[in-house]
Protein backbone atom coordinates (compact mmCIF):
# COMPACT_ATOMS: atom_id res chain seq x y z
CA UNK A 1 0.00 0.00 0.00
CA UNK A 2 1.36 3.43 -0.95
CA UNK A 3 1.30 5.97 1.85
CA UNK A 4 0.75 9.55 0.81
CA UNK A 5 1.65 12.69 2.69
CA UNK A 6 0.52 16.28 2.40
CA UNK A 7 2.09 19.36 3.93
CA UNK A 8 -0.48 21.89 5.04
CA UNK A 9 -0.58 24.94 7.23
CA UNK A 10 -3.36 24.91 9.75
CA UNK A 11 -5.11 27.81 11.38
CA UNK A 12 -5.25 26.10 14.74
CA UNK A 13 -7.63 26.40 17.53
CA UNK A 14 -7.21 29.89 18.91
CA UNK A 15 -8.73 33.15 17.68
CA UNK A 16 -8.24 32.31 14.02
CA UNK A 17 -9.85 28.88 14.08
CA UNK A 18 -12.82 30.13 16.07
CA UNK A 19 -13.34 33.16 13.83
CA UNK A 20 -13.06 31.27 10.56
CA UNK A 21 -14.96 28.29 11.95
CA UNK A 22 -18.06 30.43 12.41
CA UNK A 23 -18.14 30.81 8.64
CA UNK A 24 -16.95 27.40 7.56
CA UNK A 25 -19.00 25.36 10.04
CA UNK A 26 -16.82 22.31 9.59
CA UNK A 27 -15.05 19.92 11.97
CA UNK A 28 -11.95 20.10 9.78
CA UNK A 29 -9.52 22.80 10.94
CA UNK A 30 -9.29 25.73 8.52
CA UNK A 31 -6.12 25.19 6.51
CA UNK A 32 -4.18 26.03 3.38
CA UNK A 33 -2.51 23.17 1.51
CA UNK A 34 1.12 23.88 0.62
CA UNK A 35 2.14 20.55 -0.89
CA UNK A 36 -0.22 17.91 -2.29
CA UNK A 37 0.23 14.13 -2.23
CA UNK A 38 3.76 12.71 -2.26
CA UNK A 39 5.07 9.30 -1.19
CA UNK A 40 8.46 9.81 0.43
CA UNK A 41 8.74 9.79 4.21
CA UNK A 42 12.50 10.50 4.04
CA UNK A 43 11.68 13.67 2.11
CA UNK A 44 9.34 14.75 4.88
CA UNK A 45 12.12 14.31 7.44
CA UNK A 46 14.48 16.37 5.28
CA UNK A 47 12.02 19.25 5.19
CA UNK A 48 12.10 19.41 9.00
CA UNK A 49 15.70 20.61 8.83
CA UNK A 50 14.71 23.41 6.48
CA UNK A 51 11.78 24.44 8.66
CA UNK A 52 13.99 24.79 11.73
CA UNK A 53 15.56 27.83 10.06
CA UNK A 54 12.24 29.28 8.95
CA UNK A 55 10.47 31.64 11.32
CA UNK A 56 6.74 32.37 11.70
CA UNK A 57 4.91 33.44 8.57
CA UNK A 58 1.62 35.20 7.94
CA UNK A 59 -1.20 35.55 5.47
CA UNK A 60 -4.35 37.55 4.97
CA UNK A 61 -7.84 36.20 4.35
CA UNK A 62 -9.24 38.77 1.93
CA UNK A 63 -12.76 38.05 0.78
CA UNK A 64 -14.32 34.98 -0.79
CA UNK A 65 -14.95 33.62 -4.26
CA UNK A 66 -16.01 30.45 -6.08
CA UNK A 67 -14.96 28.45 -9.13
CA UNK A 68 -16.08 25.48 -11.18
CA UNK A 69 -14.30 22.21 -10.39
CA UNK A 70 -14.70 18.65 -11.68
CA UNK A 71 -17.52 17.65 -9.33
CA UNK A 72 -19.41 20.89 -8.77
CA UNK A 73 -18.36 24.26 -7.40
CA UNK A 74 -15.69 25.20 -4.90
CA UNK A 75 -16.34 28.09 -2.54
CA UNK A 76 -13.24 29.46 -0.81
CA UNK A 77 -11.56 32.28 1.07
CA UNK A 78 -8.98 34.15 -0.99
CA UNK A 79 -5.57 34.07 0.66
CA UNK A 80 -2.91 36.75 0.25
CA UNK A 81 0.32 35.10 1.46
CA UNK A 82 3.29 37.02 2.79
CA UNK A 83 6.48 36.84 0.73
CA UNK A 84 7.96 34.53 3.40
CA UNK A 85 5.05 32.13 3.03
CA UNK A 86 5.39 32.09 -0.76
CA UNK A 87 9.07 31.21 -0.41
CA UNK A 88 8.26 28.55 2.18
CA UNK A 89 5.85 26.80 -0.17
CA UNK A 90 8.24 27.05 -3.11
CA UNK A 91 11.09 25.48 -1.15
CA UNK A 92 9.03 22.66 0.37
CA UNK A 93 7.51 21.85 -3.01
CA UNK A 94 10.91 21.67 -4.71
CA UNK A 95 12.15 19.22 -2.05
CA UNK A 96 9.45 16.63 -2.82
CA UNK A 97 8.66 17.28 -6.49
CA UNK A 98 10.19 14.00 -7.68
CA UNK A 99 7.94 11.97 -5.39
CA UNK A 100 4.49 13.03 -6.54
CA UNK A 101 2.36 12.53 -9.62
CA UNK A 102 2.21 15.07 -12.44
CA UNK A 103 -1.27 16.13 -11.34
CA UNK A 104 -0.22 16.62 -7.72
CA UNK A 105 2.81 18.64 -8.83
CA UNK A 106 0.52 20.88 -10.85
CA UNK A 107 -1.67 21.44 -7.79
CA UNK A 108 1.37 22.12 -5.61
CA UNK A 109 3.13 24.58 -7.90
CA UNK A 110 0.10 26.64 -8.89
CA UNK A 111 -0.52 30.07 -7.37
CA UNK A 112 -4.08 29.38 -6.34
CA UNK A 113 -3.84 30.38 -2.67
CA UNK A 114 -7.13 29.54 -1.01
CA UNK A 115 -8.84 28.12 2.05
CA UNK A 116 -11.79 25.89 1.19
CA UNK A 117 -15.10 26.80 2.79
CA UNK A 118 -17.26 24.33 0.93
CA UNK A 119 -16.63 21.92 -1.92
CA UNK A 120 -18.89 19.97 -4.29
CA UNK A 121 -21.68 22.49 -3.96
CA UNK A 122 -24.09 24.06 -6.43
CA UNK A 123 -23.30 27.23 -8.34
CA UNK A 124 -26.22 28.98 -6.66
CA UNK A 125 -25.02 28.20 -3.14
CA UNK A 126 -21.39 28.97 -3.96
CA UNK A 127 -22.29 32.29 -5.50
CA UNK A 128 -24.50 33.20 -2.53
CA UNK A 129 -21.82 32.39 0.06
CA UNK A 130 -19.11 34.16 -1.91
CA UNK A 131 -21.24 37.29 -2.05
CA UNK A 132 -21.98 37.09 1.67
CA UNK A 133 -18.29 36.96 2.63
CA UNK A 134 -16.76 39.05 -0.15
CA UNK A 135 -15.71 41.73 2.38
CA UNK A 136 -14.45 39.28 5.01
CA UNK A 137 -10.88 40.30 5.87
CA UNK A 138 -8.84 38.63 8.58
CA UNK A 139 -5.09 38.30 9.28
CA UNK A 140 -3.82 34.83 10.17
CA UNK A 141 -0.55 33.47 11.50
CA UNK A 142 0.92 30.14 10.44
CA UNK A 143 0.70 28.49 13.83
CA UNK A 144 1.45 24.91 12.83
CA UNK A 145 2.75 23.25 9.70
CA UNK A 146 1.11 19.84 9.59
CA UNK A 147 2.24 16.70 7.80
CA UNK A 148 -0.86 14.67 7.07
CA UNK A 149 -0.59 10.94 6.42
CA UNK A 150 -3.74 9.43 4.91
CA UNK A 151 -5.85 12.30 6.30
CA UNK A 152 -4.39 12.04 9.84
CA UNK A 153 -1.75 14.25 11.44
CA UNK A 154 1.60 12.44 11.30
CA UNK A 155 3.94 15.23 12.42
CA UNK A 156 3.55 18.95 13.13
CA UNK A 157 6.10 21.71 13.15
CA UNK A 158 5.65 24.63 15.54
CA UNK A 159 7.40 27.69 14.03
CA UNK A 160 7.24 29.59 17.33
CA UNK A 161 8.81 26.83 19.43
CA UNK A 162 10.97 25.51 16.54
CA UNK A 163 9.92 21.97 17.39
CA UNK A 164 8.59 18.98 15.49
CA UNK A 165 5.82 17.16 17.34
CA UNK A 166 4.62 13.61 16.86
CA UNK A 167 0.86 13.15 16.58
CA UNK A 168 0.10 12.73 20.31
CA UNK A 169 2.35 15.65 21.25
CA UNK A 170 0.80 17.83 18.54
CA UNK A 171 -2.69 17.30 19.92
CA UNK A 172 -1.86 18.00 23.57
CA UNK A 173 -3.53 21.09 25.00
CA UNK A 174 -0.43 21.69 27.13
CA UNK A 175 1.72 22.29 24.06
CA UNK A 176 -0.78 24.83 22.80
CA UNK A 177 -1.38 26.73 26.03
CA UNK A 178 2.30 27.39 26.84
CA UNK A 179 2.81 29.13 23.51
CA UNK A 180 -0.44 31.14 23.44
CA UNK A 181 1.18 34.56 24.00
CA UNK A 182 3.38 33.97 20.93
CA UNK A 183 0.61 32.86 18.62
CA UNK A 184 -1.79 35.79 18.60
CA UNK A 185 -1.49 37.25 15.09
CA UNK A 186 -2.94 40.60 16.11
CA UNK A 187 0.26 41.23 18.04
CA UNK A 188 2.71 39.33 15.85
CA UNK A 189 2.21 40.94 12.45
CA UNK A 190 5.52 42.23 11.06
CA UNK A 191 5.88 45.98 11.51
CA UNK A 192 7.34 46.42 8.03
CA UNK A 193 4.56 44.60 6.19
CA UNK A 194 1.99 47.24 5.25
CA UNK A 195 -0.51 44.82 3.69
CA UNK A 196 -1.57 43.57 7.11
CA UNK A 197 -2.39 46.87 8.76
CA UNK A 198 -6.04 47.68 9.24
CA UNK A 199 -8.38 49.22 11.82
CA UNK A 200 -9.50 47.23 14.85
CA UNK A 201 -12.56 48.14 16.88
CA UNK A 202 -12.74 46.56 20.36
CA UNK A 203 -15.83 46.20 22.53
CA UNK A 204 -17.38 43.86 25.13
CA UNK A 205 -14.06 42.90 26.68
CA UNK A 206 -15.58 41.02 29.67
CA UNK A 207 -12.44 41.56 31.73
CA UNK A 208 -12.36 39.11 34.65
CA UNK A 209 -15.30 37.11 33.29
CA UNK A 210 -13.96 33.55 33.45
CA UNK A 211 -16.92 31.89 31.71
CA UNK A 212 -16.24 33.93 28.56
CA UNK A 213 -13.11 31.83 27.95
CA UNK A 214 -15.36 28.90 27.04
CA UNK A 215 -18.38 30.83 25.72
CA UNK A 216 -16.38 32.67 23.08
CA UNK A 217 -13.35 30.39 22.59
CA UNK A 218 -11.00 33.03 23.96
CA UNK A 219 -7.25 32.29 23.60
CA UNK A 220 -6.52 32.07 27.33
CA UNK A 221 -6.38 29.28 29.88
CA UNK A 222 -7.34 31.40 32.91
CA UNK A 223 -8.48 34.91 33.94
CA UNK A 224 -5.00 35.54 35.34
CA UNK A 225 -3.41 34.86 31.97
Amino acid sequence: MRIFFQIIIEVHPLIERWKLGQVMKTKQPPHVTLVYDFNCKKCAYRTFEYLKNAGPTYALVNGADYKKVDDGYLMYFKIEPSSQLVELKKTLASMIKNYSTQKDREYTFNNFWHMTIKNRTSKREAKSLAKKYKNFVYPIAVIRISYVENLRIWREYDPFEHRVYKRKQALRTKNWSKALPLQNPLFRIPEDDDQYYTTYVISDNHFGHENMINYSSRPFTSVKE
